[in-house]
């Protein structure tokens, strides 16, 4: 009986072997990348609502009025939590909202800054929906409609 030797691998076919391992790599690289910005933005539309959450039960528990500053400079979008007075727990840092592409308020695009008041009350003034986008198709909408309520609408 005669054994079989084996054959070592010719250059072409570990040639063609790392041409398409690179190419899934390519791919999953994009795949990846698309997820981690989504990822960002949908992070940091739910720091927002957490805040927005947070500055309700501070304005009614300190029956105090607050506001909540959007900015948008250099194409980038951040907010910020001011009061008149010092209150405890209020986070006053402005937070960035990358991955955001585009806002807009009630379906006109925000200027450069918007304001929207939280009553001692809990109430917010202007009551309107404020839609995020991450880009043309991906939106998530802001419903600061309903008293007392804030919800995120798909």
């Amino acid at each position: 009986m005669m054994k079989k030797s084996k054959r070592p691998f010719t250059l072409f076919e570990i040639v063609i072997c790392i041409s398409i391992l690179s190419i899934v790599a390519g791919i999953m690289g994009w795949q990846i990348k698309n997820m981690v910005t989504a990822h960002h933005f949908h992070k940091n539309i739910d720091h927002l609502l957490t805040d927005l959450r947070k500055a309700q039960l501070i304005a009614l528990s300190n029956r105090a009025d607050l506001e909540l500053l959007l900015t948008k400079k250099e194409g980038s979008y951040s907010y910020c939590l001011r009061a008149d007075e010092p209150i405890r727990g209020l986070n006053r840092k402005t937070m960035k909202l990358t991955g955001v592409k585009k806002i807009q308020i009630d379906k006109k695009p925000m200027k450069e800054k918007s304001l929207i008041h939280i009553y001692s009350t809990g109430r917010f003034a202007p009551t309107k929906k404020i839609h995020f986008f991450q880009n043309e198709e991906k939106e998530l909408i802001l419903n600061l409609t309903k008293p007392l309520v804030i919800e995120l609408d798909p």
